[in-house]
């Protein structure tokens, strides 16, 4: 009976430790779901920054987005498909899970228009859902986040064995609750085949 009691204190802790994760995958998953959840930034400030840049010196929108970015201590990834450069301006965008950055500017004039946006809490566990990578110039707390994600997995798959092993030796376990456990993993595993055999 030891044995039961340490492996359903683990369980129980195992949950509670999964539950931050599965509350942003679970709400995450509605921004898939329903069209009028997705991303919209919503401008938060405008200012202008003295900084002098030389064209000479960046030989593309991504050099440049990117020394902005770090000049700035700012954490993002650097968005090619938002950003230019040309002989007299250039325009370049810095985008993490919550903000968007937009920095514009003339060559060889000492400062640059500094747009902060910000995207919906929903767009940003959407971020989270997934995140799997470090982003540039993030703290190592928050570039923890992929190590985390995993220990959850592995923890909700111990979980679930260990629950099914504790309903199992269980003095009070029904037909009732064996139905609706098989059905459910029955139901789930004939979606995933023919999804798999659906292509």
């Amino acid at each position: 009976m030891k044995v039961k009691n340490y492996l359903l204190q683990f369980h129980i802790y195992l949950g509670l430790f999964c539950t931050p994760y599965l509350l942003i995958f679970a709400l995450s998953s509605l921004s898939f779901n329903h069209i009028s959840l997705k991303e919209e930034f919503t401008p938060v400030k405008s200012e202008h920054i003295a900084i002098t840049l030389n064209e000479d010196s960046f030989d593309s929108p991504r050099a440049l987005g990117e020394a902005l970015r770090d000049s700035l201590q700012l954490m993002g990834w650097f968005i090619p498909w938002e950003s230019h450069i040309d002989s007299s301006s250039f325009l370049v965008n810095v985008r993490n899970l919550g903000r968007d950055f937009r920095m514009t500017g003339t060559w060889g004039i000492p400062e640059i228009e500094f747009t902060t946006n910000s995207t919906r809490f929903i767009s940003m566990l959407k971020g989270l859902h997934g995140l799997h990578e470090e982003i540039p110039g993030a703290p190592w707390w928050i570039n923890g986040w992929w190590l985390y994600q995993d220990l959850t997995v592995y923890s909700l798959l111990f979980w679930v064995l260990s629950g099914i092993y504790l309903w199992w030796v269980s003095k009070s376990r029904s037909k009732s609750s064996a139905f609706w456990l098989i059905g459910s993993l029955s139901m789930s595993l004939i979606l995933m085949i023919y999804l798999w055999l659906a292509g």
